[in-house]
């Protein structure tokens, strides 16, 4: 999850020009990929680095939604980490806080997928950071380590979603068969006076 977030490595755009080794461009909900020159005593080397985005770029409508389920997934993360760490602390399991588990995990799921909507952003298409010396990029955006990633977590978040609803159920059932059982325990018990 946080690898989709949070690194410059979400799509990437390759050049198209044939070269034996290809170039590629990357880019993030948050940051993009940046080389730098760092000039020491003992030469000039190129460094790749992620850098924040220019202030004077215009963000899209499906940028700025990605980034929003970036921020949601994030706070929705940690939240679900507290209450699961307070629930641990208590000697008596919070049969609340597990009703709740599956629709948290479910809400992660969808922000987790929603932060996908980067592929149909600026970022994929007429991106102007894209450009580098006479290279030839290809025109739309191609899914990197992140975005891959993004959709390993949804899929994970929608199974811990099932599974945690499913286990409510038996549990559910449980307690009432064990309750049926308890009444039909005391319903045939003989009445001594």
């Amino acid at each position: 999850m946080w690898v989709g977030s949070i690194g410059c490595n979400f799509v990437k755009f390759t050049d198209v020009s044939g070269t034996s080794e290809p170039l590629s461009m990357k880019f993030g909900i948050w940051l993009y990929q940046f080389w730098a020159t760092v000039i020491t005593t003992e030469g000039s080397y190129i460094v790749q680095t992620c850098q924040n985005y220019p202030d004077m770029l215009d963000l899209d409508g499906s940028w700025k939604a990605a980034r929003a389920f970036s921020v949601i997934g994030f706070v929705l993360i940690i939240m679900l980490l507290i209450i699961k760490c307070c629930v641990i602390c208590n000697s008596e399991s919070d049969p609340v806080s597990a009703k709740l588990d599956a629709p948290v995990y479910l809400l992660l799921s969808l922000s987790q997928g929603l932060m996908l909507l980067l592929l149909s952003s600026k970022v994929c298409k007429s991106n102007p950071l894209v450009e580098f010396g006479n290279v030839e990029w290809q025109e739309t955006c191609s899914m990197d380590t992140g975005a891959k990633c993004t959709i390993s977590a949804m899929v994970f978040w929608f199974v811990a979603a099932v599974t945690s609803s499913a286990l409510q159920d038996a549990k559910r059932v449980e307690a009432e068969e064990r309750d049926i059982e308890n009444d039909s325990t005391t319903l045939t018990e003989p009445f001594v006076p």
